[in-house]
């Protein structure tokens, strides 16, 4: 699964510059789903290991103050025994602070579309007890990124509490 990322300029025009690492299909989608709905945890290194590269180059040229990820929510940390997404980073030979937490459980928002994902996503994210953002250039890692609707709520979240500048590096885009 060896890959180089690429930006992507328009997609969510609010975030100050996103990249992926790659589309969301074949091996890396396949990967991706068996890590979150069927628990096989190995893979989440082998993720970390596909991305270390291009991850630390965007990390490096961004230049942010704070590397965050998109958490899960406690049941479902609970349910799986891991947050895939600080796994991943982890892997990936970063180390991620926990910025927000995720305060409203939702069932999974693959298969639905962009309304209704951004209905059930609104008022999600919370920034985390005693955090501190104001004017900080925060790197966000999410694993796939749909219809942004969640990294929209969660960009929302950080600018509202007085985030500087909000970047986005998604494991894998679908469209």
């Amino acid at each position: 699964m060896k890959g180089q990322g690429f930006y992507l300029p328009d997609i969510l025009p609010d975030a100050k510059k996103v990249r992926t690492f790659s589309p969301y299909r074949g091996a890396m989608a396949g990967a991706i789903r068996a890590v979150k709905f069927k628990r096989v945890k190995p893979l989440l290194a082998v993720l970390g290991n596909c991305i270390r590269e291009d991850l630390q180059h965007f990390v490096d040229e961004v230049k942010a103050d704070l590397i965050t990820y998109v958490p899960v929510h406690f049941f479902r940390w609970y349910s799986r025994g891991f947050d895939q997404n600080r796994e991943i980073l982890i892997s990936a030979g970063i180390k991620p602070e926990k910025l927000l937490r995720r305060v409203k459980h939702s069932q999974p928002l693959a298969g639905l579309g962009r309304e209704e994902r951004t209905r059930r996503i609104a008022g999600s994210f919370r920034l985390t007890d005693g955090k501190e953002v104001r004017g900080k250039r925060i790197l966000v890692f999410d694993d796939v990124m749909t219809t942004g609707s969640t990294a929209g709520e969660v960009l929302k979240t950080l600018k509202e509490a007085g985030a500087g500048e909000v970047y986005f590096y998604f494991l894998a885009v679908e469209y």
